[in-house]
């Protein structure tokens, strides 16, 4: 396999990372919206006592999207942690190019 042929493999796993990452993303923040609208309904109630389940739950997500993120947001190539950036064009460990 030719370098070029492998750079565009290389850019197609990041694709892939990149598309998981965003799934993840867009599942778990609407189910944490929705959590503190309970939480906010359940305040308003008689008693105004919130379960700490929502409390835990939200807590259990965070934690896993941060771990799911550390664990899939890395280069394809080198598998280095590719930081906070939203869309690097290129690894900052390897120099490998992720993104045309």
């Amino acid at each position: 396999m030719g370098k070029r042929a492998s750079q565009y493999t290389m850019i197609e796993e990041f694709a892939a990372v990149r598309r998981r990452q965003w799934i993840a993303t867009g599942i778990v923040i609407p189910v944490l919206l929705g959590a503190m609208f309970l939480v906010e309904r359940d305040r308003k109630t008689p008693g105004g006592r919130v379960p700490v389940g929502y409390a835990v739950a939200g807590v259990v997500l965070v934690v896993g999207l941060l771990a799911f993120s550390l664990w899939n947001w890395r280069c394809p190539s080198c598998r280095a942690y590719l930081g906070r950036g939203l869309s690097p064009r290129f690894c900052r460990h390897c120099g490998q190019q992720l993104r045309e």
